[in-house]
């Protein structure tokens, strides 16, 4: 089992109005080889297969795995769904990463 370097619960609505709880993770990244790092990022119920983003550093590999979940949520959320975050706030995805990250998203 890999351990994850980051994680934050949700309470997510579908379109359809079925709400699930879950968990979105960071996993720790692993060297593959020279400048090869991956690292696993898992959204729990609402997308049962894991993304897994690369970097040259387990740095960067974070950094694009942090990308990648603001990413999938964003997408969910203009699609329809809702997510609610720390104790039942509804902050969005926009919550998940620095003003400055969300730029290139």
């Amino acid at each position: 089992m890999t351990l994850a370097v980051c994680s934050r619960q949700y309470v997510a609505t579908s379109p359809e109005g079925k709400q699930v709880n879950g968990q979105v993770e960071v996993l720790i990244p692993a060297e593959k080889g020279r400048f090869q790092w991956e690292c696993e990022v898992r959204l729990g119920p609402i997308e049962t297969s894991p993304f897994l983003v690369m970097g040259v550093d387990s740095w960067q590999a974070i950094q694009q795995a942090m990308h990648m979940t603001y990413v999938q949520i964003d997408h969910r959320e203009r699609t329809g769904w809702k997510f609610l975050w720390l104790e039942d706030e509804a902050f969005g995805s926009r919550m998940l990463l620095p003003a400055r990250g969300q730029e290139r998203a």
